[in-house]
């Protein structure tokens, strides 16, 4: 079965997921597949389609009709496979959300300085201007702004696509922090 682009970010929210009262489901203790569809604008059948794909892969674990992220799995196609899977493409300069090391939630969390031209993600409505590239999947957006935490891992996966050698290593290390904070918060394991 073939990783799409969105079951990433179906399991980035999965993953970083606080379970807001009303998206909150009666059976899972996270969040229901109709909650992400809501949030991150898939349709339902979408969402579940991913749900299996994530299953197949390892990606996601079922338990009691709850599913909960496998970070140890998603962590390791982070980390190895994403810059070989999802390459962006630039698509020249304008507005957008700032991802990589210049995007909010990064800033100062790390030695790694960023670009004078930072870059940023094409189609969103961000305060920053910079080189625009494609996010992993257009509702990776919605859900950096809903989701601070999800935010931080999505714009680090662009530093792993597009980084060097030494930024893709620090980038390495923080995905790991916040996935393991992830699985330490109970929300996933």
């Amino acid at each position: 079965m073939e990783l799409k682009p969105q079951d990433i970010v179906v399991a980035i929210d999965l993953a970083t997921a606080e379970a807001p009262p009303p998206f909150a489901s009666l059976k899972d203790g996270n969040l229901s597949a109709r909650a992400i569809s809501a949030r991150l604008g898939l349709s339902l059948g979408a969402v579940s389609q991913s749900y299996k794909r994530l299953r197949t892969l390892g990606w996601v674990r079922t338990k009691n009709t709850s599913n909960r992220a496998n970070t140890s799995a998603m962590r390791e196609f982070f980390i190895h496979g994403v810059k070989y899977y999802s390459q962006p493409e630039v698509v020249g300069v304008g507005p957008g959300m700032a991802s990589g090391w210049s995007a909010k939630p990064l800033k100062g969390k790390s030695s790694m300085v960023a670009p004078e031209t930072p870059y940023v993600w094409a189609g969103s409505s961000g305060g920053a201007r910079g080189e625009q590239i494609t996010p992993i999947h257009p509702c990776a957006i919605r859900l950096a702004l809903a989701n601070r935490h999800a935010y931080m891992i999505l714009a680090l996966l662009d530093v792993m696509r597009l980084g060097s050698f030494r930024e893709q290593g620090e980038a390495k290390d923080m995905l790991t922090s916040l996935l393991v904070l992830a699985d330490d918060k109970g929300d996933l394991g």
